[in-house]
Order: structure tokens, then sequence, then C-alpha cells
């Protein structure tokens, strides 16, 4: 690949959301992550539940 119109630093799921959006317009996207798999840091911790204070006075 001598060239790509766009970088993305991170394989999560904001990441992969971004690089997704811009190929998706035509771009020439490459993805950079430090780990070895796709979705292992930040995103793999999500529980899914917003913690909005109703447990706690």
């Amino acid at each position: 690949m001598d060239r790509v119109d766009c970088v993305v630093v991170g394989a999560g799921v904001v990441g992969l959301a971004v690089a997704r959006a811009l190929a998706l317009q035509g771009r020439e996207v490459m993805v950079l992550e430090a780990a070895d798999g796709i979705g292992t840091g930040t995103s793999s911790r999500n529980s899914e539940v917003i913690h909005a204070g109703i447990y706690y006075a």
C-alpha cells in the first residue's frame, strides 16, 4: 500500500465505527491497533449498564 487517505488509531468500537464510516465514503483507511486483537481494550470492558445514580443516595 503506497498511500492511504486516513489512518485510524485504535480498533475499539469507536475506532472501527469511524474507519467504517470513512471507508463507506470511498476513502482508503488503515486501522492501527497496539493490542493483538481488535476490541480487546476498553471496548471489551463495557458492561452496557449506565450507572446514573439510581443505586445511590
